[in-house]
């Protein structure tokens, strides 16, 4: 089987234009900050107690484990993991 292949003709002066001027890095927004709101989208659950899914938190840390979350009453639970 042959593939036809189209090459577009490159105007190396315009890439040597381009070059020139300065690009902007733009990071995604990946994961919460610390002091950041949300809502619970998952139970998370610990010996002590839990959040109900919809529950306003704060993120209070991030660990190698996961974040720390706190409601407006001081509940806490740690380390629960990537997805609040």
């Amino acid at each position: 089987m042959w593939v036809a292949l189209y090459v577009k003709e490159i105007n190396l002066e315009a890439l040597k234009d381009r070059k020139e001027e300065k690009m902007a890095y733009i990071k995604h927004k990946n994961r919460y900050e610390i002091g950041e709101r949300t809502k619970t989208t998952i139970l998370h659950d610990s010996c002590a107690g839990f959040f109900e899914i919809g529950t306003e938190v704060t993120v209070t840390g991030i660990g190698p484990r996961g974040y720390d979350i706190e409601d407006d009453d001081g509940n806490r639970i740690i380390e629960i993991g990537w997805v609040i």
